[in-house]
């Protein structure tokens, strides 16, 4: 079986690290293919784990929030936590918990080109934005991918210690507790807040 083992666990932003956003209302095929190899749970493991917590990364922070933010490895982090308290085996199990099962079965144009993002990171995700350069984005999406997979392999250091959850500003109530990350984050990350799942 499968097991990720892990050895220590809105801003506008500058340029494209939040551009993903700006996109959600592009229009795509409405035959857009659902990520099938997530589906496939008795293959891939690490590497399948690493491909959808890319997607996640993106999804929930854009292209580079890691290369000048926190985000990307926070976001890994926070899930890896979450895995071990509620006691998953397999950190999928913990990211479609987390993220509402939103990259399982998409339910807008920009999460359904987001969950088709290849392990290739070389194939145009079909539902992609025509107005936007696959052959750029697909630079970005290759560095992305290799950033979880050096979580997936326990390189990836923790920028914000003891973040339990992660979320926009706006989802704050008094008493949560914010992690202090070592960089700039486009999300807000809380060492403390509700017991129950978070999104924003």
């Amino acid at each position: 079986m499968r097991r990720l083992i892990i050895p220590m666990l809105l801003a506008a932003a500058a340029t494209f690290a939040v551009a993903p956003h700006a996109d959600a209302d592009a229009t795509d095929s409405p035959d857009l293919q659902l990520n099938e190899d997530i589906r496939a749970v008795d293959d891939g493991g690490d590497e399948l784990v690493a491909l959808q917590l890319a997607r996640v990364m993106v999804h929930e922070a854009g292209w580079d929030a890691g290369d000048r933010f926190a985000d990307h490895a926070a976001i890994g982090h926070v899930l890896e936590r979450r895995r071990q308290a509620r006691g998953d085996e397999d950190l999928l199990d913990t990211i479609h918990a987390y993220t509402r099962g939103e990259l399982d079965a998409p339910s807008t144009p920009r999460a359904r080109w987001i969950a088709a993002l290849p392990s290739d990171g070389l194939t145009r995700p079909r539902g992609f934005p025509g107005r936007l350069s696959w052959a750029r984005h697909a630079r970005w999406w290759r560095r992305v991918h290799e950033r979880a997979q050096a979580f997936v392999a326990g390189e990836l250091p923790n920028p914000c210690p003891g973040a339990e959850h992660w979320g926009a500003p706006s989802l704050e109530r008094p008493g949560w507790a914010r992690a202090r990350c070592a960089r700039p984050s486009l999300n807000v990350f809380w060492a403390g807040g509700p017991n129950e799942e978070l999104r924003g």
